[in-house]
């Protein structure tokens, strides 16, 4: 059902030396409709930011999960689109910030899951 994943902005900085750090963090899921909204596909748009150990650490994570749809009748709007695939954005900038981390020679972060 995924069809793509846009990375939009990767940030990170790392001043520290510290092999664990405490982070607090943030994130918002926001629901994208295609100017087009003929087209059989809407997109979630997840914002992470998470900072530590005196902003030593910083990562902020805006990437752009697009869902297909085979038919218009599938298509779900708004609200419900959310709380359905909610989790599966999640996962998926999960996945794409581990990569663009590893890509850098650096420890995957285990973040949590999310309570819908």
């Amino acid at each position: 059902m995924i069809k793509e994943v846009n990375c939009l902005k990767f940030v990170y900085e790392c001043l520290g030396s510290k092999s664990e750090i405490k982070l607090e963090s943030e994130i918002q899921f926001t629901v994208q409709v295609p100017k087009n909204e003929s087209l059989l596909e809407r997109a979630i748009l997840v914002i992470f930011r998470a900072h530590g150990d005196d902003d030593k650490f910083k990562l902020e994570c805006i990437c752009r999960v697009v869902f297909s749809f085979s038919t218009p009748a599938e298509v779900i709007e708004g609200k419900e689109f959310l709380e359905l695939y909610r989790n599966d954005a999640y996962d998926a900038m999960k996945d794409l910030m581990n990569n663009c981390l590893s890509s850098l020679k650096q420890n995957k972060l285990n973040l949590p899951e999310i309570e819908c």
